[in-house]
């Protein structure tokens, strides 16, 4: 039996065992990166919500941005719409779940619009002095994005399961280890564990994503 327990270290782990990959669900690494998102957004939230009202920014505004420009966008988001989301155009889906699709689609659009208004308000607010308008910015987009997560863990993969055979998903799930190949994921799991360690949160950066038992 296959335990989820983080994302940290999958890529590793399949580089040593491709097999493993057998008998699990095309959606699992996307629900285990989600983990990383969610503590990222969570940490980001505390962080800013202990500077409220200084007019400072917090320590680690350029991680944030970083992690949601490459791991969040580029590594994240491809994964889904590049090929999950590929591979489903190809279904006959229900127009429920190809509804849904279109709208995720549009999340991931806002939310990387949104990423880049932060940047732009992070230059602006580092020449006035004044950082805390990038902390509300950053803490907004966190719950949006918490709730972007929600949807897809618990409305639209159970869902969109029963459109692939088991030989598909665990071709799907090669895409992903690929992926991943390219991936400085490490870059992005220190960079979780030092936003973290800031708010004096728990962090196991190293803890391996699946464990036999």
């Amino acid at each position: 039996m296959v335990r989820l327990s983080s994302e940290s270290a999958w890529a590793g782990d399949l580089r040593r065992n491709k097999q493993r990959v057998h008998g699990m669900q095309v959606h699992i690494p996307l629900v285990a990166e989600h983990n990383i998102i969610s503590r990222m957004m969570e940490a980001t939230r505390r962080l800013a919500g202990q500077v409220r009202g200084s007019g400072q920014g917090f320590n680690g505004q350029d991680t944030v941005i970083d992690f949601l420009c490459m791991y969040v966008d580029r590594c994240h988001h491809v994964k889904e719409e590049e090929i999950l989301f590929h591979h489903l155009e190809k279904k006959k889906i229900h127009e429920g779940d190809r509804k849904t699709m279109e709208e995720l689609i549009q999340e991931h659009v806002f939310i990387m619009k949104s990423t880049g208004e932060i940047m732009s308000a992070r230059a602006e607010a580092g020449s006035r002095g004044d950082e805390e308008i990038v902390d509300q910015r950053l803490r907004i987009l966190s719950g949006y994005y918490l709730e972007h997560i929600r949807k897809e863990n618990e409305t639209f993969f159970p869902r969109v399961l029963k459109y692939f055979s088991y030989y598909e998903q665990n071709s799907i799930l090669q895409e992903f280890w690929r992926f991943n190949e390219k991936i400085p994921l490490e870059k992005y799991h220190a960079a979780l564990h030092k936003m973290e360690t800031l708010t004096g949160m728990a962090s196991y950066p190293s803890m391996r994503l699946f464990q036999s038992v």
